[in-house]
């Protein structure tokens, strides 16, 4: 396999070694057999063979800090100037021009470090795996683990009465989450914490029945608000819609930004559109003769007035709503919060929260609270990209 890799990577190899300092300008006109030799790059499968694509910081381990050493000289290739890119050999592509495309050449080999089928990791070093003599919850580093019957839980699972997510390799890759509203009016929230809840989203208001359809902020909202994030949970919010127009759309929007601007939110901001339910005789929802393009329509003039103001906006509906009376496809840029009450859900577009219960029960909440199981992580990628205005951390 590596006689194969050696013709096309050796461009590679030559613009990563000019940019480094370790070949020469000299070496160019060399045949590639001799630039391998040269560099010790030459060799065959094994503890030889790893010098071709991957020991580039000479550990004698191939590991994902070779692949990032490579992804920054990727990064240097798109900011080289013409005369040194042709110094360094660096049209990767051979298309007589140094772009991106050089660049993914790159990239593809940097993620071919991270697990190469025919490299290994060596073997881990004691005490780095979960033990399988003990049940329960372990955690190792930065990963965390579930054994049971001798034996790391995969997959979906239920683990006291919260659900949880875990890869073929049995790590955690799921966040435990609620909603809340001014219907859970008895919170601990250290207790909600100490229970093992990641996050939590809050409803901040809604817009009522009737042709006035007034906008009314929920009596719970600054309560549930200041107790969560005190408490040290990540907090979102959401926004129960009865909008029939796109205007009315824009100043629900509005009227969220106005109640979290005080706030540091690291969950998105979600709008509630579904089927209205009615609480009392005389309530008549006002969206129910909406066509499909109207409410998507509306749907979209919240999240885009979210967006211009640099928060992080989501959609939260059931299945039924999202498959049969909204335009799902139009709204592909935003994510979706699903809202699915059983074991396994069958929706088959894209989901980064599910709320999987309307009946479950937490430490620190009287009565049932809705449960949630998030499969993103919100609080690093907005702080990364500045989303809610939260600043990247140092």
């Amino acid at each position: 396999m590596i006689t194969k890799l050696i013709k096309p990577v050796i461009a590679l190899l030559t613009a990563l070694l000019l940019l480094t300092g370790t070949l020469s300008l000299s070496a160019i006109a060399k045949e590639p057999a001799a630039i391998l030799e040269e560099t010790g790059t030459a060799g065959s499968a094994g503890e030889e063979g790893r010098g071709l694509l991957g020991d580039v910081n000479n550990d004698k381990v191939l590991n994902s800090m070779d692949a990032l050493m490579i992804l920054k000289h990727a990064v240097r290739l798109i900011e080289l100037t013409p005369e040194q890119a042709l110094r360094a050999n660096a049209d990767l592509d051979a298309k007589n021009a140094i772009n991106s495309s050089d660049a993914l050449i790159v990239l593809k080999v940097a993620v071919q470090l991270i697990d190469p089928p025919e490299w290994p990791d060596p073997d881990p070093a004691p005490g780095q795996t979960p033990d399988l003599t003990k049940e329960g919850w372990q955690t190792i580093g930065e990963n965390t683990y579930y054994v049971e019957n001798g034996k790391l839980v995969t997959g979906l699972k239920d683990i006291g009465g919260l659900r949880y997510q875990f890869n073929d390799g049995g790590v955690l890759n799921s966040y435990v989450g609620i909603d809340v509203s001014v219907w859970n009016t008895s919170v601990d929230w250290n207790k909600v914490k100490a229970a093992g809840v990641d996050f939590v989203m809050i409803r901040v208001g809604y817009r009522g029945y009737g042709s006035a359809g007034n906008m009314v902020e929920d009596r719970m909202f600054k309560t549930h608000m200041e107790g969560a994030i005190q408490a040290g949970l990540d907090v979102g919010v959401y926004f129960y819609t009865q909008a029939i127009t796109e205007q009315e759309a824009v100043a629900e929007a509005n009227f969220v930004l106005e109640r979290i601007k005080n706030y540091k939110l690291t969950y998105p901001i979600a709008f509630d559109i579904e089927k209205a339910e009615v609480e009392n005789p005389g309530d008549v929802p006002r969206t129910e003769k909406l066509t499909n393009k109207q409410r998507t329509d509306i749907t979209l003039a919240f999240c885009n007035t979210i967006k211009a103001a640099n928060y992080f906006p989501i959609i939260y509906s059931n299945k039924s709503f999202l498959e049969d009376k909204l335009e799902t496809n139009r709204l592909s840029d935003y994510h979706i919060w699903l809202a699915h009450w059983v074991q396994n859900t069958d929706y088959d577009k894209p989901y980064s929260i599910w709320q999987y219960s309307e009946t479950g029960t937490v430490e620190g909440i009287q009565g049932n609270v809705d449960l949630d199981i998030g499969f993103f992580d919100y609080p690093a990628y907005l702080k990364e990209n500045g989303w809610n205005h939260l600043e990247k951390e140092s």
